[in-house]
């Protein structure tokens, strides 16, 4: 065996084994470069301090291995594990996932060169964690997992004195089948209601839809309808003209107040009605956003009542008739005031000029500038 006499302690080295120790102290001698000298029974080394000599082995161990021990164990709420010491298998709640765990290698030959490693389940590499004995993990994941502990000896060798340690980590609640089946169900509710909520929305629109289409094809056979009688009943007149060689002025349209198109036979509650509603038309006739809503309101009746009722005293649709009606307050205003045309359309509720002196050539047979050529009173007149 050799004695290494260095700055701050001395090693033991055993050449036929290869193993090496420091030797401990209690003096905390500092040794100097003076040569050592042996007596047969002592080793007396030069040091600041004075001469120091201890009495050699005779014989070296080899590498000692020592046994590691878990100390302590503490849960993610600062609890003790429990009161078994040493444990070899640790039970994680699922709701504390935090885990410390304290250890330490019985070798006390001098504890400050201890080192200590660590290792996980398949981790291939060992992590070194200096010379404090503690590991801590956050957040497990949960199932069962084997911690391995190792150490050096007091040497600073590392050794086969690996410590094996079942973690069975608990799940919670929601990591837990019951769990998964929860959340499985609450989606499958959520999804299932959004289904139900947008096949409803899309229904009601597709209803609304053909309601607007049907009402808009009914008002449109009820105009054309209407045109072709207005159309026949022109080309009849002019026919007659023809015959009879004679240009008679067309006959003057009948006055808002006058509904009475085809000479309907109409009963107290009628009248009654049609008295309200023209009311109403006087106040609101300028108004082209007006809808038949409204005149069926203004009457306390629904819209399909109203257009029946409409229909049946009037022989025409309420469009139609609000139409006549706006004509009629047109050619009025044509042949006593000054009034401009398109102020004239405006007036009564059409927002196209174009399409009011379309509509009044329909209605009167004449333009709006021949029906004012032909109808307003001169200045003296007047």
């Amino acid at each position: 065996r050799i004695y290494i006499v260095r700055e701050s302690d001395i090693v033991a080295y055993n050449p036929s084994t290869g193993a090496d120790r420091t030797l401990s102290h209690t003096d905390n001698a500092e040794f100097t470069e003076a040569l050592p000298v042996y007596d047969g029974q002592n080793l007396w080394t030069g040091a600041l301090n004075g001469p120091a000599f201890f009495t050699p082995d005779k014989k070296i161990p080899g590498v000692e291995i020592p046994k590691i021990i878990v100390t302590r164990v503490l849960h993610g709420t600062g609890t003790d594990a429990g009161t078994e010491l040493n444990p070899s298998e640790i039970t994680v709640a699922g709701n504390e996932r935090h885990l410390t765990v304290e250890f330490a290698a019985l070798d006390y030959a001098d504890t400050g060169s201890l080192r200590y490693a660590y290792r996980l389940d398949g981790d291939t590499l060992w992590h070194n964690l200096g010379s404090e004995g503690k590991l801590k993990f956050n957040r497990l994941s949960p199932g069962n997992h084997t911690l391995y502990l190792r150490s050096t000896n007091s040497s600073g060798h590392w050794v086969n004195n690996t410590r094996q340690i079942s973690l069975k980590v608990e799940p919670s609640f929601w990591e837990s089948w019951r769990g998964t089946g929860v959340i499985l169900l609450i989606i499958l509710a959520v999804t299932g209601a959004a289904v139900i909520v947008y096949l409803q929305r899309r229904d009601n629109v597709r209803m609304s839809e053909i309601n607007e289409q049907q009402r808009r094809t009914l008002e449109e056979i009820t105009r054309v309808m209407h045109e072709q009688a207005v159309r026949a009943q022109a080309a009849r007149e002019a026919e007659e003209a023809r015959a009879g060689n004679t240009q008679e002025p067309p006959a003057p349209a009948p006055q808002a107040s006058d509904y009475r198109l085809e000479s309907p036979t109409i009963i107290d509650e009628d009248q009654e009605m049609m008295q309200r509603l023209l009311k109403f038309l006087d106040t609101r006739i300028g108004d082209e956003n007006l809808k038949i809503e409204e005149l069926a309101e203004a009457v306390n009746m629904g819209r399909t009542v109203f257009y029946g009722k409409i229909k049946t005293l009037v022989g025409m649709s309420p469009s139609d008739f609000l139409r006549r009606l706006r004509l009629q307050r047109a050619q009025k205003l044509i042949a006593n005031s000054r009034m401009s045309f398109s102020q004239i359309a405006f007036a009564v509720g059409f927002s196209d000029p174009k399409y009011f002196t379309k509509c009044f050539k329909k209605e009167t047979g004449m333009t709006p500038s021949e029906f004012r050529s032909k109808n307003q009173l001169s200045d003296n007149d007047a």
